[in-house]
């Protein structure tokens, strides 16, 4: 169950994160931020006033800080979306979100059985072939957003260390600090750069769309990860990349190169390596 809710973590991020690389090409990435974050925060209220009573510090701070790292996350990785092609910039984010959560997990003291730990390595080399470039492609990412790339993925996936560490009985109030500290960080940015909150009817619907799905993903994984290994859930939930990608092939009909399609059987086979070692 806990490694299910992992993945579902990831598709829910991987569409999220599809929506946001096409509307920050129309609008400013701080204005899909703040409005995708204020959709989460407003989600997440009645949540937390339905099923939790109290919280303590370690939910407030522990979810600011972990809302910080999101936010910063999210507007590199937003702007590598835009600049970039999304399979690569995809691809490069979810490597780096991928080696917090399992380094953080093994210095907890976890330690997978054989058939996850084949798994994970299977799903990492998944990730590293879907990133791959073709030498002929002349669509291939800038170094700019190569590097923005690696910096949101080196984020989100604190982010993912950091959401874990309040008690599992706090886990929706720090979802909701999270999503919080995300805003209130985002609009301070946005006052500081004057950035413009204009949005149109569309965008908002989209925005609103990637909000919500970003906030249940949230959900989800925390409660993933409560159930099982940070290293194992962390890992399922940074494989988002795949379903952007998939997205990005399905709906705007961005190539695919033959790394990449290997890639994706890889994370197939690691995924059902994950699942017989559960």
């Amino acid at each position: 169950m806990a490694l299910l809710l992992g993945f579902l973590t990831a598709v829910l991020f991987g569409i999220g994160d599809f929506l946001a690389g096409q509307v920050t090409r129309r609008m400013p990435t701080l204005a899909v931020i703040f409005y995708a974050q204020l959709a989460g925060t407003i989600m997440m209220i009645p949540i937390v006033l339905l099923t939790t009573d109290t919280y303590s510090t370690d939910a407030l701070i522990w979810g600011g800080l972990s809302g910080a790292a999101l936010a910063a996350g999210f507007l590199f990785y937003f702007r590598a979306l835009a600049n970039g092609k999304m399979g690569v910039s995809a691809s490069i984010c979810g490597i780096m979100s991928a080696i917090m959560p399992v380094t953080a997990g093994l210095l907890f003291g976890e330690r997978p059985g054989v058939l996850i730990f084949a798994g994970l390595v299977v799903l990492t080399l998944a990730i590293v072939l879907i990133s791959k470039q073709d030498e002929n492609d002349d669509t291939a990412a800038s170094a700019k957003v190569m590097l923005e790339a690696a910096t949101a993925g080196f984020l989100l996936g604190l982010f993912f260390v950091l959401i874990y560490v309040p008690p599992a009985g706090e886990a929706m109030w720090t979802v909701l600090f999270t999503m919080a500290g995300a805003l209130f960080l985002t609009a301070a940015v946005m006052i500081v750069q004057k950035t413009s909150l204009q949005l149109t009817v569309r965008a908002g619907v989209l925005v609103s769309i990637m909000g919500i799905f970003q906030t249940l993903a949230a959900v989800l994984y925390i409660i993933g990860v409560n159930m099982g290994l940070l290293s194992v859930i962390g890992l399922a939930g940074s494989m988002s990349p795949l379903f952007t990608l998939l997205c990005a092939r399905l709906i705007i009909q961005e190539k695919l190169s033959g790394w990449q399609m290997t890639g994706f059987l890889m994370a197939l086979a690691g995924a059902c390596l994950l699942v017989l070692g559960s």
